[in-house]
């Protein structure tokens, strides 16, 4: 939205013109970022291009770079904000991560709060991997680092995430009550099968590489290895 303040346009193509050419940078800002990211973490080049390739190749980006293109901006702040991350983690740095929630936080306060979840996960993840001594105490001196650089991206975003957390709930939304299953229904599983295997939708290549994974792990003789780190 801020790129498109830098141009005069004339017409509805023209800005549809420009949001094409922003959306092209935005996904080669991500695809530079991600690969940095695995550069950091001295994964070989064959590896860190293959990463490169499956984020960029996500059905998710390419469909809301086109569809709603500022929904692709969580994808150029998820790699920067990790490397933050682990950077914080492993070398008590925490500039990049403040930077990195800085920039997470006064964009979307969505992307805000759905990345600060993966965060919050990985860095679970760090701690019980890690840490070899593990006690309540332990675990709030090995947090408060991390909660505190948080804190002050938090901070430095406030002038533009308060206000749009508060708009969003002032939002008319929530005047309306909305029912929401458990489960979809019975005509969805019907369809479920043709919707993702005979109808090529959003679902159908996660589907694939679930049910590939999931054959994977349930090999017992995994014939080929090729090191790729």
């Amino acid at each position: 939205f801020l790129l498109n303040l830098l141009f005069d346009y004339d017409s509805i193509q023209q800005m549809v013109d420009v949001k094409l050419y922003i959306s092209v940078l935005k996904m080669t800002l991500a695809g530079v970022l991600f690969y940095a990211y695995m550069q950091y973490l001295k994964k070989s080049v064959i590896a860190s291009v293959m990463g490169v390739i499956l984020y960029l190749g996500s059905l998710n980006l390419i469909f809301v770079s086109f569809y709603s293109d500022f929904m692709s901006d969580a994808f150029v702040y998820l790699p920067l904000a990790v490397w933050g991350l682990d950077v914080l983690l492993n070398k008590g740095k925490p500039v990049l991560f403040i930077f990195s929630v800085f920039l997470l936080l006064q964009s979307n306060f969505y992307f805000g709060y759905i990345t600060t979840i993966f965060l919050i996960i990985y860095t679970l993840i760090f701690y019980f991997n890690q840490i070899e001594k593990k006690s309540i105490k332990s675990f709030f001196q090995f947090g408060w680092p991390i909660a505190g650089s948080y804190l002050i991206g938090l901070l430095l975003a406030s002038y533009s995430f308060i206000p749009a957390v508060y708009q969003f709930f002032d939002a008319y939304r929530f005047s309306k009550v909305y029912e929401i299953p458990l489960f979809f229904s019975e005509e969805f599983y019907k369809n479920l099968t043709t919707g993702l295997f005979f109808n090529v939708s959003r679902l159908t290549i996660p589907a694939i590489f679930l049910l590939l994974l999931l054959a994977g792990l349930f090999m017992k003789k995994k014939a080929i290895k090729v090191p790729l780190v």
